[in-house]
C-alpha cells in the first residue's frame, strides 16, 4: 500500500472508532461517552451499534400511570397519566426503560425527573436550580418491560461547597403502554 492510501486508512478508521461510543482511560477502564451521563434525565441513550437505542417515546397522557409518594424535605405526590415513557432496546429486544416528567406534569416536582431501568439503573430529581437528588437502588422493572417499581432513598448532589439538601424518598409505580 502506498504512503496516501495508508493515511486515507488511518484516518477512517480513527473516525469509524470514534462513532463507537465509548473511551478508554490510560489505565485500560473503559467508560460510557459523555451522553450517557445525560441520560439520566432525558429519554436518549448513549447511541451507537453497540448499545441499547431508545424507541419512540410515549406521548403524556397515552397510557401512562403514575402512582409516585414523595417523602422528606419536599413531600408530595405525583399521582396521574402525564410523563414520557421511552423503551430502550437492543436491536429488537426491549432492553430497559425510561421515564421523565417535570413540573408542568405535575405541580410540585420541580425542573425535572428522570428515572431509567437497565444495566445501569439511575434516578435523578431536580428539585430547582442546584438542588437535586440521585439514586441508583431500589428500583426494579418488570418481566413485561412495562411496570418501574420504585422505593428509593435520594441523596442530595450539589455543586461542590454547597450544602446538600435532605434526605428525601420515593415510593411507588410508574406503568408504561
Amino acid at each position: 500500500m502506498d504512503q496516501p492510501r495508508r493515511g486515507i486508512v488511518i484516518v477512517v478508521l480513527a473516525l469509524g472508532l470514534a462513532g463507537c461510543g465509548g473511551v478508554t482511560t490510560s489505565a485500560g477502564a473503559s467508560q460510557a461517552p459523555a451522553s450517557a451521563a445525560i441520560a439520566s434525565v432525558s429519554p436518549s441513550v448513549s447511541a451507537g451499534p453497540s448499545g441499547p437505542i431508545p424507541s419512540t417515546p410515549t406521548a403524556s397522557g397515552a397510557g401512562v400511570s403514575v402512582n409516585l409518594t414523595f417523602t422528606g424535605t419536599t413531600p408530595f405526590k405525583a399521582i396521574g397519566s402525564a410523563g414520557r415513557c421511552t423503551p430502550l432496546a437492543y436491536g429488537s429486544n426491549q432492553t430497559g426503560l425510561v421515564f421523565d416528567a417535570n413540573g408542568g406534569d405535575y405541580p410540585g416536582l420541580g425542573a425535572s425527573f428522570g428515572v431509567e431501568v437497565s444495566d445501569l439503573p439511575n434516578i435523578k430529581w431536580q428539585v430547582q436550580g442546584d438542588t437535586y437528588y440521585i439514586g441508583t437502588s431500589g428500583l426494579a422493572l418488570s418481566a413485561d418491560h412495562h411496570t418501574i417499581t420504585l422505593d428509593v432513598s435520594l441523596k442530595g448532589a450539589v455543586p461542590a461547597g454547597a450544602i446538600a439538601p435532605g434526605p428525601e424518598h420515593v415510593q411507588g409505580t410508574i406503568v408504561c403502554p
